[in-house]
């Protein structure tokens, strides 16, 4: 009996050891040991760390000035009614817009997370530190080494932290070694300057502050609702009212701030950074209003007709629909460190837009397009008789509704009802072809014929 129990007691034992050398193991394999640098060696991978503190801090300057895009979206063009391009162009730079309307009406959001901010700049420190150069170290016999990188980011409130897994080989006469892991914590107010954009721009989409400073704006700058006595029209430049709204509109925009305004002027949003918001009336900017006639506002005089002069006095009461669509670019800054981001601003008839729902909604979609009932078939062919792939869209009087593209050089589609409208196609390489068809009747085919485009060598004489 005492022969087991002191065999199960070795066995017992034995386990114990094995657990506890699987645990130590397991412990060793997650901690980074420090790699002992020689000091021959050790200029060569200062340099090589102050590339990765470059890579980092390029990075995190483009998120900033392109409101969290190290790489940008693919750019979607805008249109006369909603002259918004999915980026503004801010002194040479193009900036992706948070909140934007599409040329064809279609509200768009485009606000990156802060894990793909992370990830953006993991693949831009990536493909940066391979360009990190050696050649005055070459020059004095260092011979460098450089795998496959692979970095991991994380943004915090006041600092970048950069871990990058990538091995680097350090050679120079009899001193050689090999690091493997790299770690830089960056100074950054990054996280912190996008949580204060984002509590910002969650704001605008609640409350549509924007919209409602431009709607008062409207008010007092522009002729909306009123009456005068008068027995004489009243009459506006349409040209005069909008050039005043434009550069009141960049100069109230201007005032507004989270701690930069008073009273009026102060938005209720708790951040602690200096924020700016700003427009420039160079920018897009679409300005409508209703009724007008051959760009002149008129308002009638109601006494003066025949039948009322028992009023005994005129008076001229007037009543417009305006809407506006302009960008404002908004500004957080702490320090010497600015994150930026634009918003499209949108008014309809004298009221905020709509509110953007989980799903893209459309908004000002011009109301033919809404109803295509008129089935049609269109070829599109270029002089020879030969088929083009092409566009085609359907134009009545200033409405645009696009359609769809032939395919072989045919399309069978639904086009909306007008009288004297035009099919329109378009194809690289060819001049727009329009052919008037009204789309009144039941079905109809329509034949679009488009003139090929060439190239010309044109010589200029040069007269001595």
């Amino acid at each position: 009996m005492r022969n087991k129990r002191g065999q199960a007691t070795v066995f017992i034992i034995i386990a114990v050891v094995i657990v506890a050398a699987i645990a130590l193991y397991l412990l060793l394999k997650g901690m980074q040991i420090p790699v002992q640098i020689p000091a021959s060696l050790e200029p060569a991978y200062t340099n090589f760390l102050s590339c990765l503190d470059d890579s980092a801090v390029t990075g995190i300057s483009l998120l900033e000035s392109q409101a969290g895009y190290v790489y940008l979206p693919a750019l979607e063009l805008g249109s006369h009614y909603y002259p918004f391009n999915s980026q503004l162009i801010f002194l040479g730079n193009f900036i992706p817009y948070w909140y934007y309307v599409s040329g064809n009406g279609i509200q768009k959001e485009q606000v990156p997370t802060k894990i793909e901010m992370e990830e953006q700049l993991q693949k831009f420190v990536d493909e940066k530190i391979r360009e990190c150069s050696f050649e005055a170290y070459y020059k004095q016999g260092f011979v460098v080494t450089m795998g496959e990188p692979s970095a991991d980011i994380t943004i915090n409130d006041d600092s970048v932290d950069v871990n990058l897994k990538m091995d680097i080989t350090l050679e120079k006469g009899n001193d050689t070694v090999t690091v493997k892991n790299h770690n830089k914590a960056v100074d950054s107010n990054l996280g912190r300057l996008y949580d204060s954009a984002k509590k910002i721009y969650d704001y605008e989409q609640e409350s549509f502050f924007l919209e409602n400073y431009s709607i008062d704006v409207l008010r007092l700058y522009a002729p909306v609702d009123g009456v005068e006595i008068s027995c004489s029209p009243k009459i506006w430049g349409a040209d005069k009212v909008f050039d005043e709204l434009q550069a009141a509109i960049e100069q109230n925009i201007i005032v507004l701030g989270s701690n930069l305004g008073n009273g009026y002027y102060k938005i209720n949003v708790p951040v602690d950074e200096e924020v700016r918001f700003l427009n420039d009336k160079n920018w897009p900017i679409t300005l409508e209003v209703a009724p007008s006639e051959d760009n002149l506002l008129i308002a009638s005089p109601v006494g003066n007709q025949p039948g009322l002069g028992i009023l005994g006095f005129c008076y001229v009461p007037y009543h417009f629909v305006y809407s506006a669509r302009y960008p404002v670019l908004i500004q957080i800054q702490k320090g010497d460190e600015i994150f930026q981001f634009p918003v499209a601003v949108v008014v309809e008839g004298n009221k905020p837009r709509q509110p953007f729902g989980s799903s893209a909604a459309e908004i000002g979609v011009p109301e033919l397009c809404r109803y295509k009932n008129t089935p049609l078939e269109v070829h599109t062919y270029d002089s020879n008789l030969v088929s083009v792939e092409a566009n085609i869209s359907y134009r009545c009087f200033s409405q645009v509704c696009s359609i769809g593209s032939t395919q072989n050089g045919a399309l069978k589609a639904k086009f909306p009802q007008c009288v004297n409208g035009y099919v329109v196609a378009k194809a690289p390489g060819y001049e727009e072809g329009n052919f008037l068809y009204s789309t009144t009747s039941d079905e109809g085919i329509v034949n679009v014929f488009m003139q090929k485009t060439h190239d010309l060598n044109v010589r200029k004489n040069r007269r001595r």
